[in-house]
Parts: C-alpha cells; structure tokens; sequence
C-alpha cells in the first residue's frame, strides 16, 4: 500500500471506512482478482479494519469516562447531602386517577 492511499485511509471516518471494508471483502469474497491484486485489497482490508477497530475503542473510552464522570457527579451529590429539586404541580400524579408514578432518571453502567 502506497503512504498516499495509508494517509486516505486513516483520514476516513468509522462509517466510511467501515463501508469501504465491506466493498474490499465482497470483492475479495467473489474471488474473480489476479493474486496481486487479491493481496493488495486484503492489505487494504487489515489496514480499514484496524483504523475501524482504533475508531471503537475510542469511541467507548469515551463513554466510559463519561459514565464515570456522571457516576462520581451523583455520588458527589449524594454525600453532599444535596436534596433532589422539588417537584412542581407538573411533576405530580393526578389526583384522581390513583396513579402513584414519580418521575425519576437512572443510569445504568
């Protein structure tokens, strides 16, 4: 692979290069290539599926960190003593209906 075409590649976002790889395997898949260029397009194939691999592990570093950082936000709270805001007419059930439910968020790790 030329360092022109590395340099394309590595410029390509999750999603092209996650297509691109898709096109390589599906011609490589029809096996109608001369050797050459078979293995020029499984180097190419390696090269996406690296870029793709580095682009998702990335991607869920970051949301760990911010699953963390809203953790340690809410524990923070809590041990402040902060009191949840108080509801508003909006937030409470209806009077005559009987239903009880309080609206809540939760996060989930």
């Amino acid at each position: 692979m030329t360092p022109k075409k590395a340099a394309s590649i590595a410029s390509l976002s999750f999603e092209e290069a996650y297509e691109r790889l898709e096109q390589v395997i599906s011609m490589l898949e029809a096996g109608e290539l001369d050797l050459d260029q078979s293995i020029a397009l499984y180097e190419e194939g390696m090269r996406l599926a690296e870029i793709c691999e580095h682009k998702l592990d990335d991607a869920q570093l970051q949301v760990t960190k911010l699953l963390s950082r809203a953790e340690n936000e809410h524990a923070e709270g809590a041990a402040a003593g902060d009191a949840p805001p108080e509801s508003t007419d909006d937030d409470a059930p209806a009077k005559d209906s009987g239903n009880r439910q309080t609206p809540y968020l939760t996060f989930v790790s």
